[in-house]
């Protein structure tokens, strides 16, 4: 059975999708990390996998901690610009077969980036702003996404009306951040989940 777990990093973004032979990371940054304890007894010795959405500090500080000891790779190197924070880890020799990404960044814009898809079930948005989320809405056709992390830490910048409006199987959506750094998640996204019955999860009350 796998297991999606958001990680408590304060302001930033890490969780991780623990399977049988893998460790899948969608991010790694923030202002602390996970229990170094808890992380490597579930997740060193077996595969372990980085699927980013974009290269800021708050999605990205950790990897070169973690990388050695979890031997890291990453999905798609190919498809990010030059950058101190992933230049030495190696390209992932392939991606899983239930990862999807139905976004590839341009990265021509504060906030754009990759978005992924596990198992038509987990969506992971990274910080993409809202009239990007709008090009990703097509491609959710007959969707069953049950758990959204929700985009850019519950700013208002990010999780679209019509967007959660599409998500009709939404059963949970998880914000990854700290009130007091960016006044993260702002009111206009709680209430829009709100409107549409879908329970924000917030790292920051609930670790």
């Amino acid at each position: 059975m796998d297991l999606f777990i958001v990680w408590d990093v304060g302001q930033g973004s890490w969780s991780t999708l623990l399977s049988n032979n893998m460790c899948l990371h969608f991010d790694m940054g923030g202002q602390k990390p996970p229990p170094r304890s808890f992380l490597f007894a579930n997740c060193k010795g077996k595969r372990n996998l980085l699927a980013l959405s974009h290269l800021d500090k708050d999605h990205v500080v950790f990897i070169k901690k973690f990388s050695t000891a979890l031997d890291l790779c990453l999905i798609d190197k190919n498809l990010f610009p030059k950058h101190k924070a992933i230049h030495f880890i190696k390209q992932c020799a392939d991606t899983p077969k239930y990862l999807k990404r139905i976004r590839t960044a341009l990265f021509l814009e504060r906030n754009d980036g990759h978005v992924y898809l596990w198992k038509n079930t987990v969506l992971v948005t990274g910080d993409l702003h809202r009239h990007l989320e709008l090009f990703i809405i097509p491609k959710l056709t007959n969707n069953k996404i049950q758990f959204l992390l929700a985009g850019h830490h519950g700013s208002k910048t990010s999780s679209h009306p019509l967007l959660i409006k599409k998500l009709t199987c939404l059963h949970q959506a998880i914000v990854s951040a700290k009130k007091t750094t960016y006044g993260h998640p702002h009111a206009i996204t709680k209430n829009t989940f709100k409107k549409y019955r879908v329970p924000l999860i917030e790292t920051q009350l609930f670790g």
